[in-house]
């Protein structure tokens, strides 16, 4: 197997880039996949209290007061419906779920590329390939937004603490070591950097 030489910063900087992309767009694609979810989950249930509501024999249904018609209540469900239906298609979260799983996928092989690699040389002695690789790879992935990246890029921090927390910290409650990473990070505290 061949290898190239690439400099220890930048082979590091490349490697963290990747690891904190991989969470960012993991992040966003639970994200999409959640609200896609409900969505979905609002339409299939209003459409069956809708077709229940098609189905029941009467004139109206009292409420505090108020009679509502089963037809005015039929109506109100559909149109609910097909807003719901309308916001789904607007907002393509689906769609962006899916992009973002993609750019996980793509970037988690790239990933696979560093791992095993010995930094304990500079420069760092890299199978072939891992540079364009990455460069072929990198423009393949969907953006992520200018409004979420700093949100992004803070969690990736606080889980890459809370890992090397877990593995200073054996059998601490996780609640626990992610509550003493906020704090570490409140006080610019840095938990060990062994790798």
């Amino acid at each position: 197997m061949t290898h190239e030489s690439i400099p220890l910063k930048e082979f590091r900087r490349k490697e963290k880039v990747v690891d904190m992309l991989i969470t960012g767009h993991a992040l966003l694609r639970d994200r999409y996949q959640r609200r896609a979810f409900v969505l979905r989950i609002l339409i299939l249930g209003l459409s069956v209290i809708a077709t229940a509501v098609a189905f029941v024999k009467g004139p109206s249904l009292s409420f505090h007061g108020i009679n509502l018609s089963f037809g005015l209540i039929a109506g109100a469900l559909t149109s609910a419906i097909f807003l719901i239906t309308l916001i789904e298609l607007l907002t393509r979260w689906s769609e962006q779920a899916g992009l973002h799983g993609e750019s996980v996928r793509k970037l988690a092989e790239v990933k696979n590329l560093f791992r095993g690699v010995s930094t304990e040389t500079d420069p760092v002695n890299a199978p072939a390939g891992l540079t364009s690789e990455y460069e072929r790879v990198m423009p393949l992935v969907a953006p992520i937004p200018e409004r979420d990246f700093l949100r992004v890029k803070v969690k990736h921090s606080r889980k890459v603490e809370v890992s090397r927390l877990i593995d200073s910290h054996p059998g601490a409650p996780l609640w626990a070591l992610r509550i003493l990473a906020m704090w570490n990070g409140l006080l610019g505290v840095r938990g060990s950097r062994a790798k």
